[in-house]
Protein backbone atom coordinates (compact mmCIF):
# COMPACT_ATOMS: atom_id res chain seq x y z
CA UNK A 1 0.00 0.00 0.00
CA UNK A 2 2.04 3.83 -1.32
CA UNK A 3 -0.36 5.08 1.66
CA UNK A 4 2.14 4.37 4.06
CA UNK A 5 5.12 5.55 1.83
CA UNK A 6 3.11 8.96 1.62
CA UNK A 7 2.31 9.34 5.32
CA UNK A 8 5.92 8.58 6.16
CA UNK A 9 6.64 11.29 3.61
CA UNK A 10 3.78 13.64 5.42
CA UNK A 11 5.20 13.12 9.34
CA UNK A 12 9.17 13.77 8.09
CA UNK A 13 8.09 17.18 5.98
CA UNK A 14 5.71 17.78 9.11
CA UNK A 15 8.28 17.30 11.15
CA UNK A 16 10.63 19.67 9.95
CA UNK A 17 8.52 22.46 9.09
CA UNK A 18 7.65 22.04 13.17
CA UNK A 19 11.48 22.58 13.95
CA UNK A 20 11.96 24.81 11.55
CA UNK A 21 9.16 26.72 13.33
CA UNK A 22 10.72 25.98 17.05
CA UNK A 23 7.97 23.77 17.65
CA UNK A 24 8.44 19.92 18.82
CA UNK A 25 4.79 18.69 18.44
CA UNK A 26 2.30 18.88 15.34
CA UNK A 27 -1.22 18.97 16.64
CA UNK A 28 -2.80 18.78 13.30
CA UNK A 29 -1.85 18.14 9.66
CA UNK A 30 -4.16 19.13 6.68
CA UNK A 31 -3.71 17.56 3.33
CA UNK A 32 -5.67 18.58 0.10
CA UNK A 33 -6.38 15.37 -1.63
CA UNK A 34 -7.91 15.35 -5.37
CA UNK A 35 -9.92 11.89 -6.25
CA UNK A 36 -7.25 11.61 -9.21
CA UNK A 37 -3.73 11.41 -6.70
CA UNK A 38 -4.49 7.83 -7.03
CA UNK A 39 -4.89 7.54 -2.63
CA UNK A 40 -7.54 5.63 -0.89
CA UNK A 41 -8.80 8.21 1.99
CA UNK A 42 -9.15 5.51 4.26
CA UNK A 43 -5.88 4.00 3.87
CA UNK A 44 -3.93 7.23 3.85
CA UNK A 45 -5.60 7.91 7.83
CA UNK A 46 -4.36 4.49 8.99
CA UNK A 47 -0.98 5.01 7.34
CA UNK A 48 -0.83 8.21 9.15
CA UNK A 49 -1.87 7.15 12.23
CA UNK A 50 0.77 4.17 12.15
CA UNK A 51 3.85 6.33 10.82
CA UNK A 52 3.26 9.12 13.38
CA UNK A 53 3.67 6.41 16.28
CA UNK A 54 6.20 7.73 18.41
CA UNK A 55 7.10 11.23 16.69
CA UNK A 56 6.50 14.52 16.73
CA UNK A 57 3.05 13.96 15.07
CA UNK A 58 1.90 11.17 17.74
CA UNK A 59 -1.86 11.56 18.17
CA UNK A 60 -1.91 14.57 15.93
CA UNK A 61 -5.42 14.59 13.55
CA UNK A 62 -5.17 14.62 9.77
CA UNK A 63 -7.97 16.65 8.21
CA UNK A 64 -8.21 15.92 4.40
CA UNK A 65 -9.73 18.37 2.57
CA UNK A 66 -11.36 16.66 -0.94
CA UNK A 67 -11.23 18.28 -4.45
CA UNK A 68 -13.20 18.02 -7.41
CA UNK A 69 -11.91 17.69 -11.05
CA UNK A 70 -11.91 20.35 -13.39
CA UNK A 71 -10.58 21.17 -16.30
CA UNK A 72 -9.47 24.01 -18.48
CA UNK A 73 -10.38 23.88 -22.48
CA UNK A 74 -7.19 24.29 -24.14
CA UNK A 75 -9.42 25.92 -27.35
CA UNK A 76 -12.22 28.24 -26.19
CA UNK A 77 -10.89 28.13 -22.19
CA UNK A 78 -13.65 27.54 -20.76
CA UNK A 79 -13.49 25.64 -17.27
CA UNK A 80 -15.84 22.99 -16.16
CA UNK A 81 -16.26 20.10 -14.53
CA UNK A 82 -16.07 16.50 -16.32
CA UNK A 83 -19.02 14.63 -16.33
CA UNK A 84 -16.24 11.28 -15.87
CA UNK A 85 -12.83 12.15 -14.22
CA UNK A 86 -11.03 10.56 -17.09
CA UNK A 87 -7.67 12.30 -18.31
CA UNK A 88 -9.36 13.02 -21.82
CA UNK A 89 -12.54 15.23 -21.20
CA UNK A 90 -14.54 16.84 -23.56
CA UNK A 91 -15.47 20.49 -22.98
CA UNK A 92 -19.16 21.28 -22.95
CA UNK A 93 -18.95 24.37 -24.63
CA UNK A 94 -17.01 23.97 -28.06
CA UNK A 95 -16.83 19.95 -28.08
CA UNK A 96 -13.29 19.81 -28.20
CA UNK A 97 -11.16 17.40 -26.08
CA UNK A 98 -8.63 18.82 -23.40
CA UNK A 99 -6.20 16.99 -21.14
CA UNK A 100 -5.86 20.16 -19.19
CA UNK A 101 -6.42 19.59 -15.02
CA UNK A 102 -6.67 23.09 -12.88
CA UNK A 103 -7.58 20.07 -9.94
CA UNK A 104 -8.29 17.02 -8.83
CA UNK A 105 -4.77 15.57 -8.42
CA UNK A 106 -3.80 17.36 -5.93
CA UNK A 107 -1.95 15.73 -2.87
CA UNK A 108 -0.67 18.70 -0.86
CA UNK A 109 0.53 19.07 2.65
CA UNK A 110 -1.60 22.26 2.98
CA UNK A 111 -1.77 23.44 6.65
CA UNK A 112 0.35 22.71 10.22
CA UNK A 113 -1.19 23.27 13.69
CA UNK A 114 1.87 23.08 16.12
CA UNK A 115 1.84 23.27 19.56
CA UNK A 116 3.10 26.12 21.12
CA UNK A 117 5.83 25.90 23.95
CA UNK A 118 5.62 26.74 27.02
CA UNK A 119 2.12 28.17 26.74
Amino acid sequence: MHEFSLAVELVDLAEAAAREAGSERVTGVTVTLGPLAGVDPRALRLAFEAASEGTALHGASLRLVETVVRARCSVCQSSFTPSEPDLVAVCPTCGQPTMDLESGDEFLLSSLELALENA
